[in-house]
C-alpha cells in the first residue's frame, strides 16, 4: 500500500512535521496489515477507533490507487493521440 497520511486538506508550515506523520501512518499501516493478516483485528488490544482508522486508510487508498490507474491510462491515450498528429497539426496546437 501506498501508506501516506490522506488528510492533505490539513495544512501544516512544518514540513518535518509532515514526514513524521507519513512514517507513523506507514508504522501503523504494516502494524494493522499484519494484525489483520493473522485474524487479530478483534483482539481486545485493537481499540474502536484503531479499527475506524484502518478502514478508512485501506478506503483511502483504494481511490488513491484507482486514481493512478486512470492518470496513467489517460496518459497513454494523451501519448497514443499525440503519435497520430503529424509536425503541422502539432505546431497548430502550440505543441512544438
Amino acid at each position: 500500500m501506498p501508506c501516506r497520511d490522506y488528510r492533505d486538506d490539513v495544512r501544516h508550515d512544518d514540513e518535518q512535521l509532515r514526514r513524521r506523520l507519513t512514517v507513523f501512518a506507514q508504522q501503523m499501516c504494516r502494524a494493522m496489515e499484519t494484525l489483520e493478516t493473522n485474524n487479530l483485528l478483534h483482539s481486545a488490544r485493537i481499540t474502536p477507533n484503531m479499527r475506524d482508522w484502518w478502514r478508512d486508510h485501506k478506503e483511502a487508498d483504494a481511490r488513491r490507487q484507482e486514481e493512478d490507474a486512470e492518470e496513467k491510462r489517460q496518459d497513454r491515450i494523451k501519448a497514443r493521440a499525440l503519435k497520430k498528429l503529424n509536425p503541422a497539426d502539432r505546431k497548430a496546437l502550440g505543441l512544438e
